[in-house]
């Protein structure tokens, strides 16, 4: 069974060679280094397309549906203040992220 199960130093020898071969031919996947098969291209960009949409969606449901709902049930003078901040947060976010 030990011969089955690849060291960890020929794992790291056969990750290298991939990385190498990789470097020298950017056609080549640096997990395998073998080329990328068509198939495995359009499965790729497909899951990327629907995971895409479904982000975009599920965000469009919370800005029209849930955000509004929350500004009806904020009371009185702390609903300004709410509504403000979450507007200039995205204008604020890159000075605290530096």
């Amino acid at each position: 069974m030990s011969e089955a199960i690849a060291s960890k130093e020929e794992r790291l020898v056969a990750y290298n060679a991939n990385i190498a071969a990789a470097d020298k031919d950017p056609s080549l996947s640096p997990e395998t280094g073998k080329p990328l098969s068509k198939v495995n291209t359009i499965r790729f960009g497909a899951g990327f397309l629907v995971f895409g949409i479904l982000w975009m969606s599920g965000l469009g449901i919370v800005s029209a549906v849930l955000l509004p709902m929350h500004y009806k049930t904020i009371e009185g003078p702390i609903r300004t203040p709410s509504s403000v901040s979450s507007m200039r947060s995205p204008q604020w976010r890159p000075w605290f992220l530096t």
